[in-house]
């Protein structure tokens, strides 16, 4: 079994996909594609893509691979850093966006189809992704192929996509009840619970807010909504299924001393980046608490103060450990500053 090779990862790049399921053969028959699927890379080991649960993230370490032709990394020529924080920032706005079997139908069929804009699969999201950030990638975006986006001539294979999964990292792929599904499924029962209170096709928590700004006779309800789901807490998962993250007693438990500068330039790198999606999330509910008297946007704005509280948890954790390994403050300082 093999997993992605993350080293080789940058943001932006997409992933195709195949595998020996029916569903996946019907879809390389019909689409004369190699394969099957696509994600998008958006950094901290996470990908995203469109399927039958939704728009939602996935832990590449939890995405084993039966054969190292089963996947390939495809990374653009051209985009520029902006262009790929857009294509980002794009596939993040649509966590929640319901997946369309019917949309993802008619990429096979002749004829001109008018999109519905509010529902995704997996090649659209991913070519309006990169549309979104002013890149055509294939001729028709909103009704492309795994074998149009695989055939583009905006993007370069990327070698070594694969790595050979340790007994350890299969255990850990194969783990049930894990933090990533958890909220992909009360993500999807808060979006649902409120479509069915407001009559209204809202899909992702941009529509949300958006909503709400205009509709606060539902914020009382919506605030119910999404505190009953558990989504406020979803944080306390993780810190159970990976207590090492927050804890360096739990840690040095966990890991083997030759792996602390490793697992902690990790753990550090992964901190940065969380921080620069949670810092902007702060400060854009702090300003919907300042205009409006919402107690939606209040739940909100503590939860990512408690994520961001968090995330320095996480990156102590890290900073210790590679102190542990014997890195110099100077070359600590280095990893943590760039």
């Amino acid at each position: 079994m093999y997993l992605l090779n993350e080293k080789v990862l940058n943001k932006g790049d997409i992933v195709l996909l195949k595998s020996e399921t029916e569903k996946s053969k019907l879809i390389r028959r019909f689409s004369n594609s190699k394969f099957s699927h696509a994600m998008i890379y958006v950094g901290e080991s996470s990908l995203i893509d469109a399927d039958g649960p939704g728009v939602h993230a996935h832990n590449l370490q939890r995405l084993l691979i039966p054969n190292e032709n089963d996947v390939v990394i495809l990374r653009s020529k051209n985009a520029s850093l902006e262009q790929l924080r857009k294509v980002e920032q794009f596939v993040r706005s649509k966590v929640g966006t319901e997946y369309s079997m019917e949309e993802a139908r008619k990429v096979v069929r002749n004829g001109e189809f008018v999109p519905e804009d509010n529902r995704q699969f997996c090649t659209r999201l991913v070519a309006k992704a990169f549309e979104f950030a002013n890149l055509n990638i294939v001729e028709k975006p909103d009704y492309c192929s795994p074998k149009d986006i695989e055939d583009s001539k905006e993007f370069s294979t990327i070698q070594g996509a694969t790595r050979a999964a340790s007994e350890k990292e299969i255990n850990y792929a194969n783990e049930t009840d894990t933090p990533i599904e958890k909220q992909a499924e009360v993500t999807n029962q808060i979006l649902e619970e409120i479509r069915v209170l407001t009559g209204e096709d809202i899909q992702t928590f941009e529509q949300l807010d958006e909503f709400l700004i205009s509709h606060p006779e539902h914020d009382t309800e919506i605030t119910r909504i999404v505190t009953d789901s558990g989504y406020l807490k979803l944080w306390e998962t993780d810190i159970r299924k990976n207590p090492w993250y927050y804890d360096f007693d739990a840690f040095t438990e966990h890991y083997p001393e030759t792996q602390y500068a490793s697992m902690g330039k990790w753990l550090i790198d992964l901190c940065k980046g969380l921080f620069y999606r949670f810092k902007p999330m702060h400060e854009y509910y702090y300003e919907k608490t300042i205009q409006s008297n919402n107690e939606y946007f209040k739940v909100m704005l503590g939860l990512y103060e408690k994520l961001l509280e968090l995330n320095n948890t996480r990156m102590k954790v890290g900073i210790d450990a590679m102190i542990e390994a014997g890195l110099t403050k100077e070359e600590m300082m280095a990893i943590v500053q760039t």
